[in-house]
């Protein structure tokens, strides 16, 4: 009896099909992730604002919308702004006065949720400072300083640029 087992298995593993041959191979995947970085500024980039009498008696005018800028990075980062000039651009509009070089600290920012203003300056300034990864909501109010023997009539205009640093 034992022999006939012993036949039936020889001879089931010699018929083809019965016995089922297996491999496997594997492999890997890599992401190389680098650093992401981005800002954009949502509202607030394009404004015109009109000082009355009662603006200069102040000696400022604040912007009529808080810049509102994205940010976000897959790292800890900073916000920075800076002016993109020494001086505002200057147009006489047609009055025929010279340009009076206003500087480009007369342009004022600060974290809607901050107390008092920074003057711009032409190199990166700190805004807002994001210690995780992840996106962010910042809120700048802008500020013009104003002079009525320094701000003659015309149109100024002053460029800014807004980064974010991963340090």
């Amino acid at each position: 009896m034992k022999r006939i087992l012993f036949t039936a298995l020889v001879l089931a593993l010699m018929i083809p099909g019965m016995a089922k041959a297996q491999t496997t191979d594997g492999g890997t995947i890599a992401v190389d992730i680098g650093e992401l970085l981005y800002v954009n500024i949502v509202t607030g980039d394009n404004q015109t604002v009109s000082p009355t009498l009662t603006d200069f008696d102040n000696a400022y005018v604040d912007a009529t919308t808080a810049l509102s800028i994205e940010s976000g990075a897959n790292a800890p980062y900073d916000l920075f702004i800076r002016g993109d000039a020494g001086t505002w651009t200057f147009d006489p509009n047609g009055s025929g006065n010279s340009d009076p070089s206003k500087p480009v600290g007369d342009l004022g920012f600060k974290l809607a949720s901050a107390g008092s203003y920074t003057s711009m300056t032409t190199s990166n300034q700190t805004v807002d400072n994001f210690a995780n990864p992840g996106t962010n909501t910042s809120s700048v109010d802008l500020r013009v300083a104003l002079d009525y023997g320094d701000d003659v009539e015309g149109i100024y205009t002053m460029n800014y640029t807004v980064e974010v640093i991963a340090p």
